[in-house]
């Protein structure tokens, strides 16, 4: 009877050390991921040569994965506008979560004069449970130049997937 056990209990943990790299990489495969923020840019006149980038850093919302977020951010513009008023812009993004974790991101895309903005944004990593994050997507933003280029609030959403 002894016997039985022993060999029952070896035969389980060697079942569960074939199937766990299988969960693991099961849990692995990319979902998706949503944003809903704001944040308030510094300078539009910043994101144009020879500035440095306009930034930002008080970015907030919500985000699955990172529910409540703060962000930081950086713009700027890589060429002149299209026939369109289209500027080609390149941009970095760190979101950080409530327990500190942070998830950091690359986009590329267009900003119109308009204040309307569309991008495709990367993953490339960050902290904590973030740390090989990889994954893409789409931002659209809207940013109120009404006002002049200073202090631009600004509304963003991102829409893709997220493998962390």
């Amino acid at each position: 009877m002894q016997k039985r056990i022993t060999i029952f209990r070896t035969l389980i943990t060697a079942l569960i050390f074939c199937l766990l790299p299988l969960a693991q990489a099961e849990a692995q495969k990319p979902v998706p991921f949503r944003l809903l923020g704001t944040a308030t840019w510094d300078n539009l006149l910043n994101a144009f040569p020879p500035g440095t980038g306009m930034q930002f850093n008080d970015g907030s919302g919500r985000a699955s994965h990172l529910g409540r977020f703060r962000a930081t951010g950086r713009l700027l513009a890589t060429g002149a506008p299209d026939m369109d008023d289209n500027f080609p812009v390149i941009g970095w993004v760190t979101l950080g979560a409530a327990n500190r974790d942070q998830l950091e991101t690359f986009f590329f895309g267009i900003l119109n004069l308009d204040g309307t903005g569309t991008a495709e944004y990367q993953f490339t990593g960050g902290t904590g449970r973030f740390k090989n994050a990889t994954g893409s997507g789409l931002i659209h933003a809207t940013l109120d130049v009404d006002n002049g280029p200073e202090n631009v609030p600004m509304v963003v959403t991102w829409e893709g997937v997220i493998d962390y």
